[in-house]
């Protein structure tokens, strides 16, 4: 009995991949059959571990599974299974877990023949005698490609592409590894591209895998035994309405105040019964249009997805629409040069939350009202006697309430129109794009306020017009520009919760300047001074800080496309959201300001100044360099908890103590080569790695001349810095 052979291989228990052996020939008819024709003698559904045996089932050709016999293939282990998965009583074909210690109803889908596409209850996958492989009825939206330039993208319908990773040299294939790192690597299997799981090297984790939802997002999941349930450890896209389409025709993607994806049709009519969002406009309108506006929207075509676009202002934009018969609506943005997408359809998608500059204007039809005739009054008699005076008096206060109505009228538009010209040229952000906000100088003296509240070293409080605050940093250094904007594009594409994210930046006449996020409570040093916020920062919150700002340096070294050192860390440049929550500002301008060669050194910097960060923290004493020295003498006394800040009510467990105070002394090490990875300092601080007692961190970099009294001696004549430290926290 002839047979053809598949092999899927699991690499160390978390990596799946598809092997069609020996040449595989795939012939797609849409919205018909799937057939993949094979030339080899054997079917085998194989799948096994790295380094260890492969198993494998054997599946003899005339085979079939159906949905309604709801039949399956397994591996030989069980731990496998393909057939028909159904979906809420909807059915697609492909491969699942089976594992017996994961429960039936967490059993996910590993990978399905384009997924989200369905198939009716009638349907078959077949191994025909002649070796070909048969299913029925397949549409699809989103897709997964690797492009011909060795970049991976997601689709929408083939034709638009919402989401490009890649590298600097060509991948040739996809890898989701053991270790939950997906890579894209070169044909010397090398990574030209990599992402992390917030997972990544948990060697609890026994399975993960990789798949494209439904909802267009490509996504990393994890199981997690202890609550017997897969996780989301990494996606994509973080925002869902930049994914292209997310609501179809069904309305505008916004986000709700738990930060989900909401779909809402603001220009439905309520005498409209039509389930779909379309745009209330008819070509064949008999008495003209009128544009309605909409701030912070952005619209796109999506039958057609395409839209002609032009480089004009606002009130252009709008004229442009309303004049040519086949415009539907046409959105305004600005990132630098001003431009005007119109959109030839009712058929429409798009997002709008306030964050988002851009501005819509719809097109509706301006059909008239039917109204009665007002009633013809009835003559009466009127007095032929004129009073002069009267009419004096009413012409009188006539002109004075038309003089101040035109004056009032003149002022209201003067200021509208100034208003109007400031909201136009303010840019607005592009939806799905990677870069930063590019302001002129002028908008950034407009958004400041004319610099007018200093909150920091060459920072400025600013307003958006949405309301949001930023903090403007004014670099005043000279920056070649093309280096100065290579750098602000690079920090701009970082994406991290505990990373401040960089909004915008101005390079104009010699000016360089960045506009991040503001963080509500500013930063470290200023809590640790002020006595309520420092009465706030318990020492869990503290060490929640810590860890917060490990994983934000660890993201910088090893989760980037390429290394990048923030070179500056400190409790300056460490700030609290409105939430408490830690975020690591100012990162990577040694990127700006100096040219950087190569990673060697620098990361064991920013692990030497986050030690730092980590006692000021403990101790609660802002000179890092003198609490570094005598937290150390306190620690080798066996004294560790008169190191820690005597402001701190409830105090830590000894334990936790001794474990942070370890691992900032090995952060502090002289001698650079000893220092650890803030890998190996995350998974300290969440107490999965134990730490060994450091040597003297100061030995190798610190010579004292014996004339002169070390650091240690004279703050032990001065009774203690600590006593210094605690005394001013506390006046």
């Amino acid at each position: 009995m002839k047979k053809t052979k598949i092999t899927c291989i699991e690499a160390g228990t978390s990596f799946l991949s598809f092997h069609l052996l020996p040449q595989v020939v795939t012939d797609m008819d849409r919205g018909d059959r799937i057939i993949a024709c094979y030339s080899n003698l054997l079917l085998s559904v194989s799948i096994g571990f790295l380094l260890f045996s492969v198993v494998s089932s054997q599946i003899p050709l005339g085979s079939k599974l159906t949905v309604e016999e709801n039949n399956y293939w397994f591996s030989s282990n069980k731990d496998y299974a393909i057939g028909f998965l159904n979906f809420s009583d909807q059915y697609s074909f492909g491969v699942r877990f089976n594992a017996i210690y994961i429960p039936s109803s967490e059993q996910a889908a590993i990978w399905t023949a384009g997924w989200n596409v369905k198939v009716s209850s009638k349907a078959y996958f077949e191994l025909s005698l002649t070796g070909e492989m048969i299913l029925g009825s397949l549409t699809s939206y989103y897709s997964l490609h690797m492009n011909v330039s060795g970049e991976m993208q997601l689709r929408w319908e083939t034709s638009i592409i919402y989401w490009t990773v890649g590298g600097p040299k060509s991948a040739v294939r996809a890898i989701l590894g053991s270790d939950g790192i997906l890579q894209l690597l070169d044909q010397q299997s090398q990574a030209v591209w990599s992402v992390y799981g917030e997972d990544h090297n948990d060697s609890d984790v026994k399975f993960r895998f990789l798949r494209l939802d439904s909802d267009g997002n490509l996504r990393i999941y994890s199981w997690e035994n202890n609550a017997a349930s897969w996780r989301t450890v990494w996606q994509a896209i973080i925002n869902q309405c930049d994914v292209f389409a997310t609501c179809a025709t069904n309305g505008i993607c916004t986000l709700n105040a738990s930060n989900s994806y909401v779909c809402w049709c603001p220009f439905r009519s309520t005498r409209d019964s039509n389930s779909e969002c379309l745009i209330p406009y008819k070509p064949s309108c008999e008495s003209g249009s009128s544009m309605i506006l909409h701030e912070h929207m952005y619209l796109y075509g999506i039958y057609p997805p395409n839209n002609t676009v032009v480089q004009t202002n606002l009130q252009q934009c709008r004229s442009l629409c309303q004049k040519d018969p086949s415009c539907h609506a046409s959105s305004f943005i600005n990132n630098g040069t001003p431009q005007c997408h119109m959109m030839n359809s009712r058929y429409v998608g798009g997002q709008s939350y306030p964050s988002l500059g851009s501005v819509t204007f719809i097109k509706t039809c301006s059909d008239p009202i039917a109204v009665l005739p007002p009633p013809v009054p009835a003559p009466r008699k009127v007095s032929q006697k004129i009073c002069v005076a009267c009419l004096l008096e009413v012409a009188a206060a006539s002109i004075v309430v038309f003089v101040m109505l035109q004056f009032s009228i003149g002022v209201y538009l003067f200021r509208r129109r100034k208003h109007m010209m400031q909201k136009s040229a303010l840019p607005h952000r592009v939806p799905n794009a990677t870069g930063c906000i590019v302001f002129s100088y002028s908008e950034i003296k407009d958004l400041t306020d004319n610099f007018k509240q200093q909150i920091g070293q060459n920072v400025f409080k600013g307003l958006f017009p949405d309301n949001r605050l930023v903090a403007v940093k004014d670099l005043n250094a000279s920056i070649d520009e093309r280096r100065f904007r290579a750098a602000v594009l690079k920090i701009g594409s970082i994406y991290h919760k505990n990373l401040l994210r960089l909004d915008g930046y101005c390079c104009e006449s010699g000016r360089r300047l960045l506009v991040y996020e503001l963080a509500k409570y500013g930063s470290v040093d200023k809590c640790l001074e002020e006595p309520r916020m420092c009465k706030r920062l318990t020492w869990r919150k503290r060490m929640d800080i810590c860890l917060s700002v490990a994983r934000a340096i660890s993201y910088l070294h090893t989760g980037c496309r390429e290394f990048i050192s923030h070179g500056n860390l400190k409790c300056e440049n460490v700030v609290l959201d409105d939430e408490l929550e830690a975020k690591v500002s100012e990162f990577g301008l040694r990127t700006i300001q100096a040219e950087a060669s190569s990673s060697g050194g620098l990361a064991e910097t920013d692990v030497r100044d986050f030690g730092k960060v980590m006692v000021v923290l403990i101790t609660g004493c802002q000179n890092a360099d003198e609490a570094c020295y005598w937290s150390y003498e306190k620690w080798v006394k066996a004294e560790k908890e008169m190191a820690m800040d005597q402001r701190i009510v409830v105090g830590a467990d000894s334990e936790e103590l001794e474990r942070a105070l370890r691992i900032a002394f090995w952060c502090l090490q002289g001698d650079e080569r000893m220092r650890p990875s803030m890998g190996e300092v995350i998974k300290v601080l969440e107490g999965t790695l134990t730490v060994d007692p450091p040597p003297p961190p100061f030995a190798h970099n610190q010579q004292w001349p014996p004339d002169e009294e070390s650091p240690s001696e004279s703050y032990s004549a001065l009774g203690g810095v600590h006593a210094i430290c605690t005394s001013t926290n506390f006046t």
